[in-house]
């Protein structure tokens, strides 16, 4: 059974946000240092000094960057790597159904939202309507190339039609 996610993954998730986390905190460091020292030196030239309108520029300029920076990093960059943290956990906390499965089709374009993934329609048993069944499952885009092809038998583990393990054959 090949499992998408291992311990081994999850640490590596969790090592890149962290390390998103650090490039906010030194960018964001280096950027209020200078604002910090662009106050200073405002402060220390005398009144009607030449020079400050150039100081207030660069000190508006250094602001806004800060503010346009943080929103726009931790937004894309790292709202995307923590609420991917976020949804393994809760993947990975939920339900876990085994079933064998028929791959009637790979639908290989991805569809973006909060989560990247694609689809893998299957034709499987149900018990309840005592027929075969077609569904759709849920692939995380990070793990593309399964290659899956039309009428391979596969095994899944799937939690929330996401799927989460797989093996093929029976």
């Amino acid at each position: 059974m090949i499992n998408f996610y291992s311990d081994n993954y999850i640490v590596k998730t969790m090592r890149q946000k962290r390390r998103c986390l650090a490039v906010y905190f030194i960018v964001a460091t280096f950027l209020s240092l200078s604002i910090v020292a662009t106050i200073v030196l405002n402060s220390i030239f005398p009144y009607n000094y030449g020079h400050r309108p150039f100081l207030m520029a660069i000190l508006i300029t250094l602001t806004v960057f800060l503010v346009v920076f943080s929103f726009i990093y931790l937004q894309i960059v790292y709202g995307r790597v923590a609420g991917y943290l976020s949804f393994i956990a809760s993947l990975l906390s939920r339900k876990i159904v085994t079933s064998t499965a028929t791959v009637i089709r790979v639908n290989a374009q991805v569809v973006s939202g909060e989560i990247d993934y694609y689809t893998v329609d299957v034709l499987e048993w149900s018990n309840t309507a005592e027929d075969y069944v077609e569904r759709s499952v849920f692939i995380d885009a990070e793990f593309q190339n399964l290659n899956f092809e039309k009428n391979e038998i596969i095994t899944l583990e799937m939690a929330s039609n996401y799927l989460v393990a797989y093996k093929k054959g029976v």
